[in-house]
This record gives C-alpha cells, sequence and structure tokens, in this order.
C-alpha cells in the first residue's frame, strides 16, 4: 500500500508539474511571481531562526527553494531555445557578458578555497541566468515590461499582507530575538528592510496608472510598507530608498517634487541625527550614524584582493576568506572579529565579487549590468524606465552595505535581475519599443 500510496503522489505530482511549465511557457509572468517570490520559500518552510542563534541550516524550505530555482532555470532554457529556433535575432550583449562570468564562476571550483560552496551557488546562478534569458526571449516575443510591473506590484500586496499577519499570527518568527526589529517571514531585518524598498518604486509605477479612487488605496500601502520598513530599522535599505526615490523623480522630471522630497528628507535625516532614536541604534556603534563594522571588512578585502587579484578566492565564497588567522582578534579582545564560513557575508556586494571572481571576473560583471543601464537611463523616459532606473539604483546603492548585487542569485536582488533583463529590452526607446519591434518578428516565426 505505501508503493501505491507513493506512486499515485509521484505521479500527481509530475501531472501538476507538466500543468505548471504548460502554464508558465503560455503565461512567463507566472514564472515571473515564483522567481521573485522564491527568496521567501527557505524562511516559510523553515523553522523560526533569529540572528545570533547559530547558522540557520539547510532543511526543507532549502532544498525546494533550489528545486524550484533548478526548475524555473529550465522552463527559462525552453522558452529561450524556442524562441531562437523561430526568431534568428542575436542574443544581447548583456546577456552573453553575463554568461562568460558565469562560466568563469564555474571554472572557479578547480582552485576554490571552498569547491562545495562554489559548485552550489554557480549551479544556482545558472539556474536563475535559465530563467533571465527565457524573460529576454519572452520580452522580445509576447512580453511587456508593463506585465513584469504588474506581476511585482501583486508580490507586493501578497508580501505586506502577508508581513502584517505574520505581526499578529506569529510574533516569534516577526521579531528579531528581543523583540526590537522587525523581520516578518523573511528571516532578518535587513531582507524586510530591502523587501520594503523595492516596493516603494512599484506602488510608484502603479499610483501612475491609476484613478483616483485607486489611488487612495495605493497610498495606505504604501503608508503601511512604509510603517513595516520602520519597524526593521534597516538603515541602508531606507537611504538606497531616499536615493531610489530622488531618481524616479528626476527621470520624470518632477523638479518641484524632486526639491520638496530632498528637502524634507534633510529635515528628517537631521531629526533623525538629533534625537538618535534608539530603534537604529546598534550595539556596535556609538550611534545611529555608525557603520558597523563595515570599513574594518573593507581593509581586510582590499588586503586579500591585492594577494590574488586575477581569479580571486572562487566563486560565492564569500567570509570563508575570514578563516585566514591574520583577520581575526585574540580571545582577550573579544574574541573571533569576522566568521570563517562562507555563508557569512562581506557586507558589500562590489567586494564580493572581486573577491570570489577577481578582477577579471569583477570587470565582466560590471559591464553585464552597465551596459543595459545605459541604454534604459539614455532611451526615452517613461514610468517604465523610471521603474527600471529606480529599482536597480536603490539596490546599486544598497550593495554598498550589503552584499546583495552579485552573480543572478536570489534574495532581494531577483528583482535586480528582473529589472536588468527589462533595461535591455527597452534599449531603443521607451514603452516597450523594443518589445513591439520584435513582436511582428516572432509572429511571422511561427507563421511559417
Amino acid at each position: 500500500m505505501d508503493l501505491v500510496a507513493m506512486g499515485i503522489s509521484g505521479a500527481l505530482l509530475l501531472i501538476l508539474l507538466i500543468g505548471l511549465t504548460l502554464w508558465c511557457l503560455k503565461r512567463y509572468e507566472v514564472g515571473v511571481f515564483l522567481m521573485a517570490m522564491s527568496p521567501w520559500v527557505t524562511t516559510i518552510f523553515s523553522p523560526a531562526f533569529h540572528e545570533g542563534e547559530g547558522e540557520l541550516e539547510v532543511g526543507l524550505g532549502s532544498y525546494i527553494r533550489i528545486s524550484l530555482l533548478v526548475w524555473l532555470g529550465l522552463v527559462g532554457l525552453v522558452r529561450f531555445f524556442s524562441f531562437r529556433r523561430k526568431a534568428a535575432t542575436k542574443v544581447p550583449a548583456h546577456l552573453m557578458l553575463m554568461g562568460v562570468y558565469l562560466a568563469i564562476g564555474m571554472m572557479s571550483t578547480l582552485y576554490s578555497i571552498d569547491p562545495r560552496f562554489t559548485i552550489i551557488r554557480s549551479v544556482g546562478a545558472v539556474a536563475v541566468f535559465g530563467f533571465l534569458l527565457g524573460l529576454n526571449s519572452w520580452l522580445e516575443s509576447d512580453g511587456t515590461v508593463d506585465r513584469v510591473a504588474d506581476t511585482l506590484f501583486l508580490l507586493v500586496c501578497v508580501g505586506t499582507v502577508a508581513s502584517v499577519a505574520s505581526l499578529f499570527l506569529a510574533p516569534d518568527r516577526a521579531w528579531l530575538l528581543g523583540g526590537n526589529r522587525f523581520q516578518g517571514l523573511t528571516g532578518h531585518p535587513n531582507v524586510m528592510g530591502g523587501f520594503c524598498m523595492l516596493s516603494y518604486p512599484v506602488i510608484l509605477w502603479r499610483f501612475g496608472k491609476a484613478g483616483i479612487s485607486q489611488r487612495v488605496l495605493l497610498l495606505t500601502l504604501g503608508i503601511v510598507v512604509l510603517y513595516l520598513h520602520w519597524l526593521t530599522a534597516s538603515r541602508g535599505s531606507m537611504l538606497a530608498a531616499v536615493v531610489g526615490t530622488c531618481v524616479w523623480l528626476l527621470v520624470l522630471r518632477k523638479w518641484v517634487g524632486l526639491v520638496a522630497f530632498v528637502t524634507a528628507m534633510a529635515i528628517c535625516g537631521a531629526l533623525v541625527v538629533q534625537l538618535n532614536p534608539s530603534r537604529l541604534d546598534r550595539e556596535e556603534n556609538e550611534d545611529v550614524t555608525g557603520l558597523t563594522g563595515r570599513p574594518d571588512f573593507c581593509m581586510g578585502c582590499y588586503q586579500l584582493i591585492m594577494e590574488r587579484p586575477l581569479l580571486g578566492y572562487g566563486f560565492g565564497v564569500e567570509g570563508k576568506v575570514w578563516d585566514d588567522p591574520r583577520f581575526n582578534k585574540s580571545v582577550q579582545a573579544g574574541g573571533g572579529l569576522w566568521s570563517g564560513s562562507a555563508k557569512a557575508s562581506l557586507h558589500n556586494g562590489y567586494l564580493s565579487v572581486a573577491i570570489g571572481s577577481g578582477i577579471t571576473g569583477w570587470v565582466l560583471w560590471c559591464a553585464a549590468w552597465l551596459l543595459p543601464l545605459c541604454w534604459c537611463a539614455t532611451g526615452a523616459r517613461s514610468h517604465n524606465s523610471a521603474l527600471v532606473l529606480t529599482t536597480m539604483s536603490m539596490l546599486l546603492v544598497w550593495n554598498f552595505v550589503e552584499t546583495e548585487v552579485t552573480g543572478p542569485g536570489g534574495g532581494t536582488q531577483t528583482v535586480f535581475w528582473l529589472m536588468w533583463v527589462a533595461a535591455g529590452t527597452l534599449r531603443r526607446g521607451g514603452n516597450d519599443a523594443w518589445s513591439r519591434a520584435n513582436q511582428s518578428v516572432w509572429a511571422e516565426a511561427r507563421a511559417t
């Protein structure tokens, strides 16, 4: 009976998987939603975890998320090769550059200081890249940036409702140990802060297209997200959100709004520094403006990069470089300065890429994301280009204090890479001009 039950369960799972695959191929925005929400999967299907309790063990949530990424990567590759077979268009330069960067990352397994984590993270990055290839093909054939933004707006609504509900239904999971910082269902206050930060441009994008009654609801949603953001006390994401909002107003040439916003933020910033609210304090800092040891991280990373500049220490090795005893304080001075685990963050995405892939990989990585960003910035101005530029600028600013944008992968950087692909489709003008130009090519290809 057990074998029969297992067989029936397996058959039902296979049928469900085939059905979802066909649905994603037909409506690729379904895959976009699943990819964007994938960072939540690990914590939702894992026991409550708080910073300071050690490292979160690999469990059911991790396996589900990895399986989801691999499956979405395969779906993306099917979509990509299907499009390439019928429409003779060139693969965009930024996608080829990223492909080369990831190939170097996989080869770095041969000399990595932690081969296990290098192969796991490089395979995960390749899976996400496969999905991005499919997304690019979808945008060049049937899809538009509007549909991607609508999908992200749905995720913002679902994530906000779930976060508010967690305050009442799962307070032990929703608050950082000690109850002083809100983390919702994300597993860390900074990750929750990133979700709130990335919600603002999506809400602004929707606000510009909504009627009066809808704008009241959107304003309410924005206030709720802003309050949750304050509860996270994530200072880096707050600063990045301010920069991103300025970019939004700048792109759309709302000069009066830009001056008013900058003035208001300057006054608020001065008040925060003067009043020094305890919510924004950290135990390691004397005041709210402290950087929680990040300058020390940067100095140590610079020294390590100079010792192995060309190839680096292996893709995704992260804090494993701190195994070097030179970077540990004595026990009398307060114990180890940094963790020697590959799971530890370097708190700077640019340094993480340079540490892992060397200067060669860093240049390829920078060129890959700079190219579509410049295309979009120099193209026609629209709410779509404002959404793309605002989202990417927020994460690039935040990347200076958190390891958020490295190779294609999970976490809040998932949205960055979705916008990265969208930026490439806006390279010949706003409002999806590149997509509509290719729809005729795709239509002719399907007709033949």
